[in-house]
């Protein structure tokens, strides 16, 4: 039975498995879509075979045996590849992909051990593809046969010297190096003569020895210093046995820890701030027992305000710091996109190429997170409503192969993605046609709406254009969902087309979710914070210019009608006299605009999004709290929540 300290040991063990795990099966995925325009990239099949091969010992370790054996079967499938018995093949990338999937999906079940993930399919696929000497679908010819006397173990030691130039490695890592090569080398001639050439070429050498190079491989790969390899060996020296305990270890490493890696310069420049702010803080104590003691007051005035200004600087440049550990490249997001579109371009028979860009763009690992199914929707749908058939295309003068792009950059304090096709476009008409027909607009509103407009309105819940329903569109839900779900981050989407040219998807986003910009407004008294991002503008309010439309207050602003809702109906606060209401603010989801009536602006301030917890979850209008400098705690509205509430009174 395993000790209660063991346990805590393989659980953080398990957790880095899993992350290590899904990272690789992440690296697969972009890898293997990589081998199919480069299937003659040697240093490629080399890698994905490598990130099978960890995956694969790991599991083992671990003893997720199902997970070692398709690992297993992949592994030597590769092998063959790697030996140039096999080329690259559309068959054995397909097989590649699916069983990187079924992968995928027996890690998700780790902690489920009812949930039983079938596998025996792909291991047949792979058998059959490795008992084949040639195939009529191939992507390449057989590279050229290996040099003579060449073998993994003979690049390794020519090369030993490369190893030692990058500059990567310190004295104690270079001279672990050596060692290994060292008793690879002595281990490998002293039995070069028991062995035959033909032995060796087939890389038959003997165990020490492999175990040697697998070393050289981790520290090549990896680099961990001796301390963290002294650590990990420590950690593995037992495992536990007992069944139930491993799985309350296993429900724990998958449902309570969440982690992020951070390169270590960031960690460092926090650490450098808090210590600037340590020292901040102990100069504000002594001005404060100054302050208490001494007579020169001008003098403490100074040294004070000196202080918080230092401190003021310093808690900038920690929050920059604190937020940019919690960024990450979206090519995280995209990783999944290659094997979407190839996936779906092979489903409708079509020919899609996807150019990704801005991979390297950070955003929040919380946005991430939350938009990988619009994501997912959105280059469906250009896949299967956006880009023609070859046929089409051709037809139209266009090139048969359609292009969908994606693309991510930076502007101001938000971060913009673009899906763009190349497809045939989406006409305002048929789109006008089945929201008169489904009700969502009237005739008489359609004549004074804008194609830009007419075109937003794909957006709406149960509308679809679809004349047949397929596994991926039809069904009338969508787009409205991934409106949501954009909303949901107090972001935007809008979409642009022209007929025959193709369509655009843009999305804006904040940077973070955890620190904005703020707009503090006053209505009876009590004081709520305006996400900016959701601010268009703010006009002063008079009541002589309001008129009514079915009751409902608008107000006319240059030549948009803006529809009023008073800041106290949505807060519960009581309403004060009409008079009192000097400002409207302007504010946006998309292509739906509110203008909020409020008392007073206070300003514009940087604030910190706090939860109300669990026991005040789900309160329409409000998204959350903040603490504003004069210690009051205030409530963050919620635009998305409350554009739709007016829209829902009003509907």
């Amino acid at each position: 039975m395993s000790t209660a300290f063991e346990d805590e040991e393989m659980q953080e063990i398990l957790e880095s498995f899993l992350i290590e795990t899904k990272e690789l099966l992440e690296l697969l995925t972009s890898s293997l879509i990589e081998l199919e325009k480069e299937p003659n990239n040697s240093d490629l099949i080399n890698k994905i075979f490598r990130y099978f091969h960890t995956i694969k010992g790991t599991s083992s370790f671990m003893g997720f045996d199902d997970v070692s054996k398709l690992t297993h079967h992949a592994e030597d499938l590769l092998n063959k590849v790697r030996r140039n018995e096999l080329a690259v093949s559309l068959d054995i990338l397909d097989v590649m992909l699916d069983t990187r999937d079924r992968l995928e999906l027996m890690v998700e079940a780790i902690n489920n051990p009812e949930e039983k993930i079938q596998y025996k399919d792909l291991i047949e696929r792979i058998l059959a593809l490795s008992d084949k000497k040639d195939d009529s679908n191939q992507v390449v010819e057989k590279a050229e046969a290996p040099k003579q006397n060449s073998s993994t173990l003979d690049l390794l030691l020519d090369n030993k010297e490369l190893f030692q130039g990058t500059g990567d490695f310190n004295d104690e890592e270079l001279a672990l190096l050596e060692q290994a090569f060292a008793e690879i080398n002595d281990s490998f001639v002293d039995n070069k003569e028991t062995q035959s050439t033909e032995q060796i070429n087939e890389f038959t050498i003997t165990q020490d020895a492999s175990d040697e190079i697998s070393s050289i491989i981790e520290i090549v790969i990896e680099k961990p210093s001796i301390q963290e390899s002294e650590k990990v060996e420590h950690k593995i020296s037992e495992t536990p046995t007992d069944n139930t305990n491993k799985q309350k270890i296993i429900n724990k490493a998958t449902t309570q820890t969440e982690t992020i890696r951070i390169d270590i310069k960031r960690v460092e420049s926090l650490m450098d701030l808090s210590g600037e702010l340590v020292l901040g803080r102990n100069r504000l104590s002594q001005i404060v027992k100054r302050m208490i003691s001494a007579n020169d007051i001008k003098a403490i005035k100074n040294d004070l305000i000196e202080t918080a200004n230092q401190i003021d600087h310093i808690t900038s440049e920690i929050q920059t710091s604190a937020m940019k550990m919690r960024m990450v490249p979206i090519g995280r997001l995209f990783q999944k996109a290659p094997k979407i579109v190839r996936d779906l371009s092979k489903e409708f028979n079509k020919k899609i190429e996807l150019i990704m860009e801005g991979e390297d763009t950070e955003v929040d690992r919380g946005i991430i997170e939350e938009l990988n199914d619009p994501l997912v929707h959105m280059l469906r749908n250009s896949c299967d409503h956006g880009i023609e058939s070859s046929q089409e295309r051709l037809e139209n003068g266009k090139n048969e192969k359609g292009t969908i792009r994606i693309i991510a950059y930076h502007e101001g304090n938000h971060i913009i993605i673009k899906i763009i096709d190349d497809g045939k476009g989406i006409s305002p008409n048929i789109i006008l046609n089945k929201a008169i027909e489904k009700g969502f607009v009237s005739e008489e509103q359609a004549k004074s709406m804008s194609d830009w407009e007419i075109l937003q309105l794909i957006f709406k819940p149960g509308f679809s254009t679809a004349k047949n329903v397929t596994s991926v569109s039809g069904r009338g839900v969508g787009m409205d969902v991934v409106k949501s779900n954009i909303n949901k981050l107090e972001g935007i989407i809008e979409i642009d087309s022209t007929v025959g040219k193709g369509s655009e998807f843009i999305i804006k986003l904040p940077l973070t979710l955890a620190i904005i910009q703020g707009l503090l407004v006053k209505s009876s008294g009590s004081v709520y914070a305006i996400p900016l991002s959701s601010v268009l503008e703010v006009v002063s309010y008079d009541s002589a210019l309001v008129n009514y439309v079915n009751h409902n207050k608008v107000i006319r602003i240059r030549n948009e009608v803006l529809p009023l809702i008073h800041l106290d109906k949505i807060t519960g606060d009581v309403s004060n006299n009409d008079n009192n209401s000097k400002y409207v603010v302007n504010i946006a989801v998309g292509i739906d605009r509110v203008g909020l009536i409020c008392e007073e602006l206070l300003g514009q301030q940087e604030i910190v999004i706090k939860s109300l917890g669990n026991y005040l979850t789900n309160i329409e209008g409000i998204a959350g709290s903040t603490i504003i400098g004069d210690g009051r705690v205030i409530m963050i509205l919620d635009i998305p929540g409350i554009i739709n509430r007016y829209k829902f009174k009003t509907n």
